[in-house]
């Protein structure tokens, strides 16, 4: 198996990276395709033997790493490719369990073994751990092999001849290439596996700021993708929509907000304060389910702000996709 790895100024993960793919049971030859990073990041991935090469320049902004994985695959000679981010740890038998996945499946082009749980068990990574696993396969674990619609670029492994039959990763679209690839792949049939051997560790530390950066990026190649593509997703326009509402009520019809600062015995509550009170209940009710086996008063809160702050930066993130 080949494995590429995207890299930019990623010194601090990348040694405990790579030396877990060093120390697969079966041979892997590692890839690692470098966005012009100015820190120790190259020299770790020589000091492992890895094939580097430099980011080419990409034809649309938030492309880089659609761009960066083509070249990786054009550098690849094997007929399995893997995929991990330079904060992803691998266990020693993922590339032999994978690459048999694929042999044994007919009709699979890519598998996904998933993730552990954020191994801290605290903070607010955690937080966004929990609340990143709703509605999506890309940060989950799977307790039995199971057909899912997507399988995230962090942990993924392919057929390349599958891979390259679609086309390749779409440069055009400014990111969320790993979706838009797999789409591709079940258009044409195939069928895409999460599988419960060997999840790995993803670890990503997150702050508030860096998160709500993460979201809006995310938002804003949905946005991109639904211009660019016409590829339009009810879930993914939800936060966006929501707004919008809002704003058009707030001018169609001016609330008295925040009236209860003021004067809360006498004047009735505006209809934009009874929609926030209802979407922060429904916030804190959702924590709390996701959160009761291990709460704590911190990680509920941690919890309700990771979801505030996801929605509010796709809110915007996906207007403005659709705007550039």
């Amino acid at each position: 198996m080949d494995v590429i790895v995207c890299t930019k100024n990623a010194e601090k993960t990348l040694d405990s990276c790579l030396d877990a793919l060093t120390k697969q049971t079966v041979p892997v030859k590692i890839i690692v395709v470098d966005g012009n990073s100015t820190d120790g990041t190259v020299a770790i991935a020589k000091k492992y033997s890895a094939q580097v090469y430099k980011e080419p320049n990409s034809p649309t902004k938030g492309s880089h790493r659609a761009s960066a994985l083509n070249l990786g695959l054009k550098k690849s000679n094997y007929g399995i490719v893997g995929f991990v981010d330079a904060d992803t740890i691998v266990p020693p038998k993922w590339a032999y369990y994978m690459e048999n996945y694929l042999w044994e499946n007919k009709g699979v082009a890519g598998v996904s073994s998933g993730t552990k749980d954020n191994p801290a068990k605290k903070g607010f990574s955690y937080a966004v751990s929990k609340v990143m696993t709703i509605g999506s396969s890309h940060a989950k674990s799977f307790k039995e092999t199971t057909k899912i619609q997507s399988i995230p670029g962090y942990n993924s492994v392919y057929w390349k001849r599958c891979i390259e039959e679609v086309g390749g990763f779409n440069e055009e679209i400014g990111g969320c290439e790993d979706w838009e690839l797999n789409r591709r792949l079940r258009q044409k049939g195939y069928t895409l596996l999460g599988v419960p051997k060997c999840p790995v560790e993803h670890h990503q530390n997150y702050s508030p700021k860096s998160f709500a950066k993460e979201m809006y990026g995310y938002a804003w190649s949905r946005g991109r993708l639904a211009k660019k593509a016409h590829i339009v997703t009810l879930q993914h326009m939800l936060p966006s929509l929501a707004l919008i509402a809002l704003i058009i009520l707030g001018v169609l019809f001016p609330p008295i907000f925040f009236s209860f600062q003021t004067s809360f015995l006498t004047v009735p509550p505006s209809w934009f304060e009874k929609v926030i009170e209802i979407y922060l209940f429904v916030m804190g009710l959702w924590s709390f389910v996701l959160v009761s086996t291990e709460f704590t008063f911190r990680l509920w809160l941690q919890t309700v702000g990771t979801f505030l702050i996801q929605h509010g930066t796709w809110a915007i993130g996906y207007l403005k996709g659709l705007m550039d």
